[in-house]
């Protein structure tokens, strides 16, 4: 059975899931460049909601980074 590349992992998590984030992509799919995998998506005609969230680190410091989810499907691999 041939594995699935990260485009298609980060996909099948996003439809499994609902959405991704880099955080997500990192620690489960082992995808450290999500902004560069949804690009490439974009590129084939997918387009993704983009929802800007921040919390709080154990230090106080707010992080900020985006959650994508899929709006439009577009071209497979």
């Amino acid at each position: 059975m041939k594995r699935p590349n990260q485009k298609q992992m980060i996909i099948q998590y996003m439809k499994q899931f609902g959405s991704i984030t880099r955080l997500e992509a990192a620690t489960k799919l082992f995808i450290m460049e999500l902004s560069s995998r949804i690009g490439e998506l974009e590129d084939r005609g997918w387009e993704f909601k983009k929802t800007n969230e921040a919390h709080k680190n154990v230090y106080g410091q707010v992080k900020h980074f985006t959650r994508y989810e899929i709006e439009k499907e577009g071209l497979k691999w």
